[in-house]
């Protein structure tokens, strides 16, 4: 089952089997969602304001974790 925590600063943050998960979109011109599992602890930071969401996004897109939804 899939609950979704929080959807704000151009993020959504779900909870999917006691796991968590960031979806965004990709930012490119033809953008698609994008998602990757993060960090109970990166689930938090991201829903503290727009820059660390940012920050969130970008800790795990420059680790290459992020796939097609």
């Amino acid at each position: 089952m899939e609950t979704k925590i929080f959807d704000d600063y151009g993020i959504e943050i779900l909870k999917r089997s006691g796991k968590y998960f960031l979806r965004t979109d990709s930012g490119e011109m033809a953008s698609r969602p994008i998602e990757t599992e993060i960090s109970m602890e990166d689930a938090s930071l991201a829903q503290k304001g727009p820059q660390s969401a940012y920050d969130v996004i970008i800790k795990y897109d420059k680790m290459g974790s992020f796939k097609n939804v």
